[in-house]
């Protein structure tokens, strides 16, 4: 055996197929995680073990399977219909954030047309019962929201914005918990080397 590198060389076949089984129990539980934190893992994982063989006697094999029960087993990977999961949400951020924008614009400029005079913009209901949300007066209606309109849409604007930054982080942007899930490396194992 030699080491402590990221990857250890043993040499009898039966140590090298299981410390290979090993690695990549390991590497299919770390999949999702970012290829630096992955070699970190594997670094360490690597000391543990050559460290363990050294503290251990017999042969290669039989110690190599000391090492591995004393480090424990590889923690359990995401359920298959994760990732599937995640892409679908994923693509169902994608409109609702666009749509969510546009109505957080449309609340801003309704908000900001009734701080402008005529102060015409507001919440209007008419003794119908139909209601209106509207740039301008409306003629027989009352304005339901008075003063305070201007001030609650750009409050609703800014709850909406900051739930659109917090779906933007989650579903969408290239770091997030949905992108790691539905990233497609060309091989977890190509940082191996």
């Amino acid at each position: 055996m030699s080491g402590p590198a990221e990857t250890l060389e043993f040499e009898s076949r039966s140590a090298q197929r299981r410390w290979r089984r090993l690695i990549g129990d390991f590497e299919h539980a770390w999949r999702n995680l970012p290829a630096d934190e992955r070699r970190e893992r594997r670094a360490e994982l690597a000391a543990h073990v050559h460290d363990a063989m050294g503290e251990a006697a017999g042969d290669e094999d039989s110690r190599l399977r000391a090492a591995i029960a004393a480090y424990g087993p590889p923690p359990p990977a995401p359920p298959g219909w994760l990732p599937a999961a995640a892409q679908a949400l994923h693509y169902a951020a994608l409109p609702m954030i666009g749509c969510g924008a546009l109505l957080a614009t449309l609340l801003v400029a309704l908000a900001l047309s009734d701080l402008v005079p005529p102060h015409g913009a507001g919440l209007y209901l008419w003794p119908d019962g139909d209601f209106a949300l509207s740039f301008e007066r409306q003629a027989g209606a009352r304005d339901l929201a008075g003063p305070a309109f201007a001030p609650t849409l750009l409050l609703i604007a800014a709850a909406l914005t900051y739930a659109l930054r917090r779906l933007w982080a989650v579903a969408v942007a290239p770091d997030s918990p949905a992108a790691r899930l539905t990233r497609r490396d060309a091989s977890p194992r190509d940082d191996l080397r």
